[in-house]
């Protein structure tokens, strides 16, 4: 499992192994037989976060909202995924892939966007997990989508709202040129003339230059801004990466 930080295997062991020497024993201590067992702690990865697409692909989900998500507990000193959690975005109930994990490309009726709240609750057990987060509301005012832009010419991107990183999250925030595929409607950052600009919150407006070639396979470009979003308050430190990315995508034409 990607990610899983060593202070969550920490925190596990430290309460697996809490007995001191003259504790009672547990069958002594222990309550009525059917008193309910105690909430084991469960911990949420997020993978990166929620991402939130302009023009989404078929592997995005419903609205362009792009989440893998596990919900695992400490077992034997490692951890593992459980097999009988539940877990909601908004009151959505999400599907679980052929691993086990959660996804939301299946999750009909899931409405994410720019400056929606997500309310995100897990179960396992007696155990219930919730967060919430913000996902920037940020929308790119130039150029247009579908513009028809010249090779070699400099072009403005503006914006409104503040893009910028946050803490806790691993999506750096920034604007680049994207190749762009119109007959497959395919993007890809893997270009080969590198044009991008990171940000910090302190303009809404960049100039890319655009390069004096478009890539072999594509036959046009992309605005891509990148606004990761503030994660949610997790004082425990039991969820990774819970928070919202916006990806921000204007298609671009190439004049003949």
């Amino acid at each position: 499992m990607r990610g899983i930080s060593s202070s969550f295997a920490l925190v596990w062991l430290a309460t697996a192994c809490s007995s001191e020497p003259g504790a009672v024993p547990a069958d002594a201590a222990a309550g009525p037989a059917d008193a309910a067992p105690a909430p084991e702690i469960v911990h949420l990865d997020l993978h990166g976060g929620l991402q939130i697409y302009d023009h989404p692909g078929i592997l995005y989900g419903p609205g362009g909202v792009s989440g893998s998500i596990d919900v695992f507990h400490g077992v034997d000193g490692g951890f593992e995924l459980i097999p009988g959690a539940t877990l909601t975005l908004n009151g959505v109930s999400l599907s679980k892939t052929a691993r086990g994990g959660f996804t939301t490309v299946m999750a009909t009726g899931l409405e994410i966007g720019p400056g929606t709240t997500v309310d995100l609750v897990a179960t396992a057990g007696a155990s219930r997990l919730a967060y919430t987060f913000d996902c920037p509301n940020v929308v790119v005012t130039a150029p247009a989508d579908g513009a028809t832009v010249v090779l070699g010419a400099s072009l403005v991107v503006s914006w409104t709202g503040a893009v910028r990183n946050y803490e806790g999250s691993i999506d750096t925030a920034q604007v680049a040129l994207y190749n762009y595929d119109s007959r497959t409607g395919n993007f890809s950052g893997a270009t080969s003339y590198k044009v991008s600009q990171k940000l910090d919150g302190s303009t809404q407006t960049a100039t890319l230059a655009l390069p004096s070639a478009v890539d072999a396979g594509y036959d046009g470009f992309a605005v891509m801004l990148i606004a990761p979003g503030k994660p949610a308050a997790d004082d425990n430190q039991l969820a990774i990466e819970p928070y919202c990315t916006l990806n921000r995508r204007v298609i671009l034409t190439v004049s003949p």
